[in-house]
């Protein structure tokens, strides 16, 4: 895996000041093991993010000179380690930590590489091999670093100083191992310091509620990186103007958990008291403190001069002239040294003048600095309660057009349902009417079928076989329609045909004005017609008698009841072809055109097996999903 820092994350470390303006950053390529160019340090994000700074701090320079370290040796969560020590030495003991006290609290292990296969000894890993822990017995406070920190190694990038300014004090970049140099070091009880610290600290312990989460948040809150070279220890930090900030701005004690949990594990509230206030210029160190220091330095210095006393000992008695010359040169060297010592008080004295004004200038300014940042927020959180007060207007806004939406929304679904409703009603009803129309018009069918399947193919589609769409039975509804209008060319005269075959039918009648109700009439044309024979038959039958009678007078009429049975007329071909003859001829003379009722007390044999059959009634249209020749829809 390699380098996965972005350039947003880079403008991130300038605009925090954890970068200066006088080193230029690289971001690597798709190398997996760092590899700089001449004059290039490799660095870690992971590192910038839990209290490191460039230019480094004395004190961290001096643990990697001292262990012979790289950064890359060090892991996330040492870092983190370190940043807490710096920052319980300066906030609470006022003094700037040392390697003695250091190595009185941590030890230092190798971080191997783990697996089953892998022989022991264990190689060292390549990157963050050197894990910084509590020692055993000590008495530090307990940290818990971040169980996702082990992807630190993915933060690496490159930085090089673009002045002549020495602004990073790293060593070169070596890919090798520590060689786990003065890692066995602890001054155990010898360190005086170290003693009087941990004696404060167990003091302190046992006093106040002091824990590890105040060494946290006061970093923290501070706005400080403690691993990065400041003008002076957090003990002596004054407001928002102090420079060795990142910045100015506070944070809440909400944002100062949020951040506390993005470098370590802690279970801090939101709702965080302190335990012990940190120092500060508004909060100095006791004056048993100083007085304890006092008392250091005295010691150190009884030291020295029982060394010295020791050595004046041994020292060879020289003669009385010597001697003599020798007080001489003592007594000018003592002249020589006052002289010195005036000199230096006096410009002790006016470094001093100078740095209280200096002091004083600074604490104006972080003042001055102050109030302006007190008068930005006023401001901000006036612009704030008017964005807030625009926000809650065009809330409100929102709102109602999402109600209206809402509104609109559900009529549009309304409308979608039932136009669905229709869209389903207009299938059905064009099914219905396709179906109708073949019942009507059987032999439309082939026509209907012809332009289904043409419109298919079009289409593309390979199987014509599958049941028909609302779409197809509407192509063939309009193929039906077409075929009829082309039969309804030579239906146009049947309204005036049944017309006048109403009025041969039925002469002396009134047509009725509706084609219906001459349909209605001329269901009966059957039994009309017949009625129209049998009327035939008897004016046939009166132009007969008419003509006998017209040449035989005296013909008794009462006689002719029925055909005599085996008369020469029907027994002879000749005399019976003679007889049709003389009666065909005979029949011009009828009135055919006009209706002869039968007489009273005679009924007309119409046979009714000749009646059309009364037309079934149509099933409902809707009965069928398709015309039965039709594939089934």
């Amino acid at each position: 895996m390699g380098s996965n820092v972005t350039e947003y994350e880079i403008d991130w470390l300038y605009r925090s000041r954890r970068i200066p303006e006088g080193v230029t950053c690289r971001i690597p390529g798709d190398e997996l093991i760092p590899d700089p160019e001449p004059d290039e340090r490799v660095v870690f994000l992971a590192h910038f993010e839990r209290g490191f700074g460039l230019p480094p701090s004395s004190f961290f320079l001096d643990l990697l000179d001292f262990y012979k370290l790289q950064p890359h040796h060090l892991p996330g969560n040492s870092v983190f380690y370190l940043s807490c020590f710096t920052t319980f030495m300066e906030a609470y003991i006022g003094i700037r930590p040392t390697l003695e006290t250091f190595a009185r609290f941590f030890a230092l292990r190798i971080n191997s590489v783990q697996g089953k296969n892998i022989p022991p000894p264990k190689p060292p890993v390549q990157c963050g091999s050197c894990i910084i822990g509590k020692r055993q017995g000590s008495p530090f406070f307990e940290f818990s670093g971040l169980e996702s920190c082990r992807l630190w190694q993915g933060t690496f990038f490159y930085v090089k100083n673009n002045g002549p300014a020495d602004l990073i004090c790293l060593p070169p970049f070596d890919p090798a191992p520590p060689a786990k140099t003065n890692w066995s070091y602890n001054p155990k009880e010898s360190h005086n310091e170290t003693n009087r610290i941990i004696r404060f600290m167990k003091q302190k312990m046992k006093d106040t509620g002091i824990c590890s989460d105040d060494i946290i948040r006061t970093f923290i809150s501070r706005r400080v990186l403690p691993l990065k070279r400041r003008a002076h220890r957090m003990s002596e930090m004054y407001g928002p103007g102090d420079p060795t900030k990142i910045t100015g701005l506070p944070l809440s004690k909400k944002d100062v958990v949020l951040k506390a949990k993005q470098i370590c594990q802690t279970a801090m509230r939101f709702n965080w008291k302190w335990g012990l206030l940190p120092f500060s210029t508004t909060n100095p160190p006791t004056q048993e403190l100083t007085a304890d220091a006092r008392k250091t330095l005295f010691e150190e210095l009884l030291w020295e001069h029982r060394e010295l006393v020791e050595a004046h000992d041994k020292c060879q008695v020289l003669p009385e002239a010597s001697i003599d010359a020798l007080k001489e040169q003592l007594a000018k060297a003592q002249r020589e040294k006052e002289q010195l010592i005036k000199q230096h008080q006096e410009e002790l004295g006016a470094q001093k003048t100078s740095y209280q004004e200096l002091k004083s200038q600074l604490v104006q300014l972080g003042l001055d600095h102050a109030k302006a940042l007190e008068a930005a927020a006023a401001d901000a959180a006036a612009k704030m309660n008017e964005a807030l007060e625009n926000a809650s207007d065009a809330t409100v806004v929102l709102q109602a057009e999402l109600e209206e939406l809402a509104k609109a929304r559900k009529a549009a679904e309304e409308k979608v349902a039932r136009l669905e409703e229709e869209r389903k009603e207009c299938h059905q009803l064009i099914l219905q009417t396709d179906n109708l129309a073949y019942r009507l018009f059987p032999d439309s069918q082939t026509h209907a079928v012809k332009k289904v399947n043409a419109r298919r193919t079009a289409q593309g589609q390979a199987n014509l076989a599958v049941p028909w769409t609302p779409h197809d039975h509407l192509v063939a509804l309009n193929a039906r329609v077409s075929h009829m209008r082309a039969i309804d060319r030579n239906l146009s005269d049947i309204p005036e045909v049944a017309s006048q075959l109403y009025r041969t039918l039925w002469p002396g009648e009134v047509v009725p004005d509706t084609f219906s109700l001459i349909s209605d009439r001329l269901k009966g044309a059957g039994r009309r017609i017949r009625e129209w024979q049998c009327s035939a038959a008897r004016a046939g039958a009166d132009s007969v008698l008419r003509v006998a009678c017209s040449w035989y007078p005296e013909l008794d009429l009462d006689a002719l009841i029925g055909v005599r049975e085996g008369a020469e007329t029907d027994l002879d071909p000749i005399l019976a072809a003679k007889r049709q003859d003389r009666a065909y001829r005979i029949a011009e003379y009828a009135e055919m055109r006009t209706f002869i009722p039968p007489p009273h007390g005679v009924e007309d044999f119409l046979d009714e097996e000749g009646d059309e059959a009364e037309e079934e009634p149509l099933d409902d249209a809707g009965a069928g999903d398709a015309p039965p020749e039709a594939p089934a829809a």
